[in-house]
């Protein structure tokens, strides 16, 4: 009804552990294609990603702190890639390009993941229960 999506993302502070921060629902604003979509809830990401970086920087848990945005959209990444001019996404809301800023201050890296790896999607969608309780177990933190 509101031609809005639905979006959501997982964060984890390292490999095989448990999600520490977690969100799924609609998205406040209408994209025009999915790429928009997936760039406009990466960089909702970003955001809590920069809040989780600024605060392991502050404790000095840990020497340095990056993290990867994992991403299955191909067409997202590229756009990534290209300066805000020369990409189809100079229309969208400033707000949304923060993610390009984290990205070239090297705060975080986009990375390309297989659509079967995608964690994301079990926010999003629905999967098969096999796909469910593999997503499920990883974000909980059980090694296979």
């Amino acid at each position: 009804d509101t031609c809005c999506f639905t979006g959501g993302w997982f964060f984890f502070l390292g490999p095989g552990q448990g999600c520490v921060a977690s969100r799924s629902s609609l998205s406040n604003d209408v994209a025009l294609s999915s790429t928009e979509s997936e760039t406009m809830w990466a960089s909702k990401m970003a955001q809590q990603s920069a809040f989780i970086k600024q605060f392991l920087d502050e404790t000095q848990l840990f020497k340095s702190v990056h993290f990867e945005v994992i991403e299955d959209s191909r067409p997202m990444i590229n756009a990534h890639k290209k300066s805000a001019s020369a990409s189809k996404f100079r229309h969208m809301k400033i707000r949304y390009h923060y993610l390009r800023q984290l990205i070239s201050d090297g705060w975080c890296s986009l990375v390309k993941v297989a659509t079967e790896n995608q964690l994301a999607d079990l926010a999003t969608k629905i999967l098969p229960i096999s796909v469910t309780q593999k997503h499920s177990k990883r974000i909980l933190g059980f090694r296979d």
